[in-house]
């Protein structure tokens, strides 16, 4: 029976344990200024889209830091909040009116920030061979099946990743727990594989006409002024006698936190050897 009442106590030591682990995860940075293929495919599922001339962007979304630093701030606030409610014994329906109340203010400072899209819209533009030519009025839900659904559908997309890290197969479909935009949308979801696939897969679609949307570290080994990423960018071992962000493997790198996605972009064209091995533009 000892044993069994030790056994008990660590495991509530352990939960307890990863709960703070996860609160100080998630604190740390609420919301990031980007996302996961699935979050767009749950955002144009839900809302459509519409032309970028018939609801123009803002200061805020163009340059979305202090706007993202206020949000970061009041969901902190927020947290603790709840987190004293569930310490005082709080009803489930008092917590969740309370969330409520917490999100109609977080969409009051996202809707002042970037604006609030139309309901309906009318878009007016010149093809090709200068005609003129008019939709509306139009719902941004009806946009995208009437117009943008038949020539790119988002629901017929996956997301490969590449993460060699022995706890993760390749072969295998993975997702993250809390990773989510959209309550009862899609879930976000990885399909592990080889680097080698995801380059095939990438010269295969832009082959066949289509760009791919990718995510990945930019910030180290890149060089702003003239646009491009290589290792040999810059010389660290010229200056410090040593090499820097080098020194472990990919695996190695996520594992120890070194390294992860930074920015989101598009490949529009691709490059091969004489052996018609891709390597990517």
């Amino acid at each position: 029976m000892g044993r069994l009442d030790l056994s008990d106590n660590h495991g509530l030591t352990e939960n307890r344990r990863e709960t703070t682990l996860a609160l100080c995860f998630v604190v740390s940075d609420p919301i990031n200024d980007g996302g996961q293929w699935d979050m767009i495919v749950n955002l144009v599922n839900k809302y459509g889209v519409i032309p970028k001339k018939c609801f123009a962007e803002s200061f805020s979304s163009r340059r979305s830091l202090h706007m993202n630093a206020l949000i970061k701030t009041k969901l902190r606030e927020y947290a603790k909040e709840l987190r004293d409610k569930v310490a005082a014994n709080a009803t489930d329906e008092d917590i969740q009116c309370t969330i409520q109340q917490q999100m109609a203010v977080i969409y009051n400072i996202v809707a002042t920030c970037l604006g609030t899209p139309p309901e309906k819209f009318n878009y007016e533009y010149y093809n090709k061979e200068k005609a003129y030519n008019s939709f509306g009025m139009l719902t941004p839900q009806e946009f995208y099946e009437k117009h943008v659904r038949p020539l790119f559908d988002v629901n017929n997309k996956v997301c490969l990743v590449s993460d060699p890290r022995q706890s993760n197969p390749f072969g295998q479909l993975y997702t993250l727990h809390c990773l989510g935009n959209v309550v009862g949308g899609r879930q976000t979801a990885y399909n592990n594989q080889p680097i080698e696939t995801l380059m095939t897969a990438v010269k295969d679609s832009i082959a066949g006409g289509e760009a791919v949307w990718f995510g990945c570290e930019v910030s180290k080994r890149f060089e702003r002024k003239n646009g491009f990423e290589d290792l040999d960018a810059q010389d660290y071992r010229l200056v410090f006698n040593t090499e820097v962000q080098i020194g472990m493997n990919k695996a190695d790198r996520l594992m120890y936190g070194d390294s992860w996605m930074t920015h989101a972009m598009v490949f529009t064209a691709v490059g091969t050897d004489v052996s018609y091995t891709p390597f990517i533009k």
